[in-house]
């Protein structure tokens, strides 16, 4: 009875020490008690009761051992403990965000990794699709400057979706969409100075591709400009003036963002200068002013199509991005 009490008094748990002592009590009262005469009804309610008492503990168990990975940043246990926690709660958006925040981690620094973006994705997808509910219950983006974490979760999820895809999987169209969502949702997001550069780096990948366009068609005509060309260029200076909006963003919220530090800030700052001295004719003039009016301007959707911009000018193709 004494080994039958401690299964009892210890099976509700909570806490796993309490579980652990509920386990091997079960197991003991069954390996050295079942046989006892009048035994039988305790026997059968020890065995009904010890597997779900034991799924109780292995579920508090991976828990506890997901969230010291989670701490540690390590991907690989992330992911293991994070599919058992998943298998069990699969509607728990908290440990979806952690698994997709470990795992984004894990794709940044100087040895990146790819084996987990399929699950990266998918993790953060789905909780998108649970987030969309306003009553959706979630805190782990919960901050004291971000104070709604659903909001800025959202705001998190699609800036990681839009980076991996972007960066990782190299697919621009796909990426836009969610780079600029993080833009104009939730409040660490939109003013994230690498969402805004990484918009600007896609602006920059098409104006190359232009340039490079026209300049092999002026050859083809002896070196000389056609209206095939400077339609061309117009649609370039479309792209540069897209350039330097999200660049010049990028800027302002750098400057505002401890993590970058003055040297940083100093080399954004030049190339923004460069872009809009190549779209004013070498002339600098008014870049102040515009670059701190760009706050009070809505960011262009990158989706939207870019306008040309019929200047007739030299072509002066900006400094690498």
């Amino acid at each position: 009875m004494a080994i039958y009490n401690k299964f009892l008094e210890n099976k509700k748990g909570p806490e796993i020490a309490k579980l652990k002592i509920a386990v091997a009590a079960g197991h003991e009262y069954l390996t050295k008690c079942s046989s006892l005469e009048g035994g039988a009804q305790i026997k059968e309610y020890i065995s009904n009761s010890l597997p779900k008492v034991e799924e109780v503990l292995q579920a508090k168990v991976d828990f506890e051992a997901l969230k010291a990975a989670v701490e540690v940043k390590d991907a690989g246990k992330t992911f293991e403990l994070g599919k058992k926690v998943l298998a069990r709660d699969p509607n728990n958006i908290d440990v979806m965000l952690a698994v997709v925040s470990v795992g984004h981690f894990s794709t940044l620094g100087v040895a990146p990794s790819d084996k987990f973006n399929d699950d990266i994705l998918r993790y953060a997808k789905t909780a998108l699709e649970k987030l969309n509910d306003p009553k959706a219950d979630t805190a782990y983006f919960k901050t004291t400057n971000c104070a709604d974490g659903r909001i800025n979760a959202i705001g998190w999820m699609n800036y990681v979706i839009g980076d991996l895809t972007l960066y990782r999987l190299k697919d621009r169209k796909a990426a836009l969409p969610y780079l600029y969502k993080s833009t104009q949702v939730g409040c660490a997001t939109r003013a994230k100075a690498d969402a805004y550069e990484s918009i600007s780096a896609t602006y920059f990948d098409e104006f190359q591709r232009l340039d490079a366009d026209r300049l092999a068609k002026a050859k083809t005509a002896g070196d000389k400009n056609t209206e095939e060309t400077d339609a061309i260029y117009a649609l370039q200076l479309g792209y540069l003036d897209r350039m330097m909006d999200a660049s010049g963003r990028a800027y302002n919220a750098a400057v505002a963002d401890a993590k970058f530090d003055v040297g940083q800030r100093a080399e954004l700052l030049a190339k923004i200068k460069k872009y809009y001295s190549v779209r004013h004719d070498e002339n600098i003039a008014g870049f102040d002013d515009w670059l701190k009016g760009l706050s009070s301007k809505p960011f262009p959707d990158p989706t939207s199509k870019v306008e040309p911009v019929a200047t007739p000018s030299p072509a002066i193709v900006p400094n690498k991005h």
